[in-house]
């Protein structure tokens, strides 16, 4: 948490005052800059015999900081447009609805919307977190590719991006 708030914190002062446009490029490459590094230990040093050695835990912080550098980015440069961290909101609201459902108490009416959320939230997490495990799998480390490959994608697609006027 300190290293995402931390992250947060310097790109927000770095590009806060830039165009959505100059901002927008800056940290789409920043981003892709990032999860190559991430991807770069992680193939160099992985797989890590013990988590907490100094570069597991470096290599994580990348990770870290590329999907603060993804939050900042929408926050600033694509003002707006909605979350692209839907995963952790879907997976917070699963929790809490679980949680409603298992105690089992309360307004029937509130029960009800928990339940319906979580047949709606569950497959979507599920699917999510298989394929995250398959391609941890089959390609290790290495899976980061993938989205190293669509950072570096976004950066010319974010130039046809027009900024509301």
């Amino acid at each position: 948490m300190p290293v995402f708030v931390a992250v947060l914190g310097v790109v927000t002062m770095l590009f806060a005052n830039n165009t959505a446009r100059a901002s927008r490029r800056a940290l789409l490459t920043l981003q892709a800059a990032v999860l190559a590094a991430f991807l770069a230990i992680g193939g160099k040093f992985g797989s890590f015999a013990t988590a907490d050695s100094a570069i597991a835990i470096f290599a994580g912080m990348l990770g870290v900081a590329a999907m603060a550098t993804q939050n900042a980015l929408i926050k600033l440069a694509l003002p707006g447009s909605p979350s692209t961290a839907v995963m952790t909101t879907n997976t917070t609201q699963l929790a809490v609805d679980l949680a409603i459902i298992a105690r089992g108490r309360g307004d029937p009416e509130d029960l009800a919307r928990a339940r319906h959320r979580t047949g709606v939230i569950f497959p979507s997490v599920a699917a999510g977190c298989a394929c995250g495990g398959l391609l941890e799998i089959h390609f290790g480390l290495s899976a980061l590719a993938l989205p190293v490959a669509l950072a570096a994608i976004a950066i010319p697609i974010g130039e046809l991006w027009r900024d509301p006027v």
